[in-house]
């Protein structure tokens, strides 16, 4: 939390931020790793446990700084490796939340507890979702055959000014969409896009 407060009115974040950061993922991860092996089983009582501590502050807390990080990183193709860190961190939380309700009833304390973080969270959450309905409908677009013309010799690389074109006929992106999606895939600047490299990154 303290690095993200520290980095959170700064345009980028410089290499020392990063390390720093990616340090700080790495610790998160295996707290996530760990009380994932904790629960599961189900293990109820320590399910029940960890429920009644402040796990759900901090999950919250987690979520807000995950929205916020993902959306800055996001709008700098140069911060892509850290961006890709922190999807791997949320992963965790997910692994470890969805370990949570293992053996659990629908309407169950834990559940309800779950639902309320979320509900509270709902802004951030979106923001969450948001991100990754972006490249779940990009993964689907680059593959199709449409989309695939515009790589008229077929080895990948295409131009920023068709790369747009072959998004807008897609109708399937906003305007501010495509603007991000355009940054993120032409990180080097040089009017040329990857797009199979790109799409390879995320998935």
């Amino acid at each position: 939390m303290d690095f993200y407060w520290h980095y959170s009115n700064k345009d980028t974040i410089d290499e020392s931020g990063k390390s720093s950061f990616i340090r700080a993922i790495k610790i998160g991860k295996q707290v996530f790793r760990s009380l994932t092996e904790y629960i599961q089983g189900p293990c109820i009582g320590n399910q029940l446990a960890l429920a009644h501590s402040r796990l759900w502050d901090a999950v919250a807390g987690f979520i807000y700084v995950s929205a916020q990080m993902q959306d800055k990183l996001s709008r700098d193709p140069d911060q892509l490796d850290l961006l890709r860190e922190f999807l791997n961190l949320q992963k965790e939380l997910m692994i470890m939340l969805l370990s949570m309700l293992e053996g659990n009833v629908v309407n169950g304390p834990i559940a309800k507890q779950m639902v309320d973080t979320l509900t509270e969270s709902s802004a951030n959450v979106e923001m969450i979702l948001r991100f990754f309905d972006i490249f779940l409908r990009m993964k689907v677009i680059t593959t199709s055959e449409a989309f695939l013309a515009f790589d008229v010799n077929g080895d990948g690389w295409i131009s920023n000014k068709e790369f747009r074109l072959a998004l807008e006929q897609q109708k399937t992106y906003s305007t501010e969409e495509i603007n991000y999606i355009i940054a993120c895939v032409d990180n080097n600047a040089d009017g040329r896009v990857d797009f199979k490299e790109f799409t390879e990154r995320f998935y």
